[in-house]
């Protein structure tokens, strides 16, 4: 996350001859005018320096087919864990959690939200912005209990048929945030600039991509599913994560333990595990049979969420009192970077502003890579349309290889007005 050490803003006081302190009280003497230095102690949560919570619009996938029956008390007890450990702080994420069973799912029209951000005002009374849309969930679809937030709600009969990965992409492309809109869409779950988690939970196979059901898989139409999912994140890898716990073999229906599906038959799950191995989309794989699963997932989320905090790209600091602009010192873990429109800073005045623009994909030394300018390395960088963490107040714009990502530590020093 982005980091402010606690320097000094410095401000120079004259003490006066003739200054009177109080009801007859009056500093006597003309003598020279000696100046004070008196320190006062940085704010870092300062607009622009906040820890931000990082944003996730996680989808569950349940299956609810005959064959996952027996596993419906298994998959909520897991999902509760996971959801309390949401609600309760455990992780500090700006968070929506939507269902979309695996057959005949509905469009989505509930949303487990965080109170806390589902909201106009951020808590240090920074009010959210109405355009571009900010991807609040409107009361009639907000959910903000997990204890009213059931994860399987519907089965269907025998026979039913996986068109997994043809119903996320339709339930999440009628989730979007858009300006204006009716129906189903107005839900605002999916929001672009969030870390977008799949988590699809069967002991089944998706049809259209292994339609003989026997481990067989049609390559093209699995691509063609990645794309369509990337399509939704404007084909920014870094923001979507994949996420199947399903069967790692072929099994009969015979048995009475629950990974035998005395429902149905379980079918091997390389449908989904394949959009991994052939490195499709980023994620993790789990077995379906391994009670605890979800929340592995649910680690590996969180991990991901500290990776893209991290490398969160900031084209802006706001802060809430007006400075000397001539007084700035800003500086990059250490280093001074000057005054300037190419690569330096600028100080633009009272004004509001999108003080996040992108993320970038961090190298090996878990830094964005930069040029020899030592602007961020454009191959490595994906920007956003404005609409994340929108600050009011005394702006510094920072050009080309002044900016900062969230894994920099950051120095401000400056006279207030």
């Amino acid at each position: 996350m982005l980091l402010l050490k606690k320097w000094k803003r410095v401000a120079y006081i004259s003490l006066l001859c003739g200054l009177t302190l109080g009801a007859g009280v009056v500093l006597g003497g003309c003598g020279q005018e000696e100046f004070v230095k008196t320190e006062f102690t940085a704010d870092a949560a300062a607009p622009g320096f906040r820890a931000l919570p990082p944003k996730v619009d996680i989808v569950i996938v349940p299956d609810n087919t005959p064959s996952g029956n027996a596993v419906f008390n298994e998959m909520q007890a897991e999902f509760n864990g996971f959801a309390n450990n949401l609600r309760n702080g455990t992780y500090y994420w700006d968070y929506h959690v939507a269902r979309v069973p695996i057959a005949n799912p509905p469009e989505i029209e509930q949303v487990l939200v965080n109170p806390e951000f589902n909201t106009g005002f951020l808590s240090d009374g920074t009010p959210i912005p109405s355009l571009p849309n900010p991807g609040l969930v409107p009361s009639a679809y907000a959910v903000n209990e997990p204890s009213q937030f059931p994860l399987l709600y519907n089965t269907v009969s025998t026979g039913s048929i996986d068109y997994t990965y043809q119903n996320i992409f339709s339930r999440l492309y009628n989730s979007r945030t858009f300006d204006t809109c009716t129906g189903a869409s107005c839900v605002n779950f999916f929001r672009e600039d969030a870390l977008l988690a799949i988590v699809v939970f069967t002991n089944g196979a998706d049809y259209t991509v292994d339609p003989n059901r026997n481990g067989s898989i049609n390559y093209s139409q699995l691509q063609v599913h990645a794309n369509n999912l990337l399509g939704l994140k404007n084909n920014n890898r870094e923001l979507i994560r994949f996420y199947p716990v399903a069967s790692n073999s072929w099994r009969d229906g015979t048995g009475s333990n629950y990974c035998l599906a005395p429902g149905g038959t379980a079918l091997f799950g390389g449908s989904y595990f394949e959009m991994l191995n052939l490195g499709l989309i980023s994620g993790a794989r789990f077995d379906f049979c391994n009670r605890g699963s979800l929340l592995s997932v649910m680690d590996s989320i969180n991990a991901q969420l500290q990776l893209i905090q991290q490398a969160y790209i900031y084209s802006y600091i706001v802060l809430t009192e007006e400075p000397l602009p001539d007084s700035i010192q800003l500086t990059r873990n250490g280093v001074g970077i000057n005054q300037g429109r190419t690569n330096g800073w600028e100080y633009v005045g009272f004004d509001s502003v999108y003080t996040i623009s992108g993320v970038c994909q961090l190298g090996p030394n878990g830094q964005c890579p930069r040029d020899a300018s030592g602007a961020l390395l454009s191959s490595a960088v994906t920007r956003f349309n404005p609409g994340l963490n929108r600050r009011a107040g005394y702006v510094i714009r920072l050009n080309g290889s002044a900016e900062f990502v969230g894994s920099d530590q950051i120095g401000l020093v400056y006279k207030r007005r």
